[in-house]
C-alpha cells in the first residue's frame, strides 16, 4: 500500500499520540479477551479479569472520544472518520 509522504504521525508524547497508543493497547486487550473466551470456562477468574480489563480500557477510550470509529479490515484496523 502506498503511503502519503505528507502524512505525519503524532509524536508519542503528544495528546493525540498518547490516545493512539492507548487505542492500540485497547485493541490488543480486546483480542486477548477473545482468545481467553475460547480458552477458559465462563466462570473462570482469569476470564472474568480479562473481560473486565478489556471493558475498562474501552470505556476509558470512549470517555476521551465518542463516538469512536474503528474500521476492521482483513489485515488491519483503521481509526478515524
Amino acid at each position: 500500500m502506498d503511503r502519503d509522504p505528507t502524512h505525519r504521525h503524532p509524536a508519542p508524547d503528544s495528546p493525540d499520540g498518547r490516545f493512539l497508543k492507548d487505542l492500540e493497547e485497547g485493541m490488543i486487550g480486546i483480542k486477548k479477551s477473545a482468545r481467553d473466551l475460547a480458552f477458559y470456562p465462563p466462570s473462570h477468574p482469569s476470564l472474568i479479569q480479562s473481560l473486565d480489563r478489556a471493558c475498562q480500557g474501552l470505556l476509558g477510550l470512549l470517555t476521551r472520544e465518542s463516538p469512536l470509529t474503528i474500521t476492521v479490515l482483513r489485515d488491519s484496523l483503521q481509526y478515524g472518520k
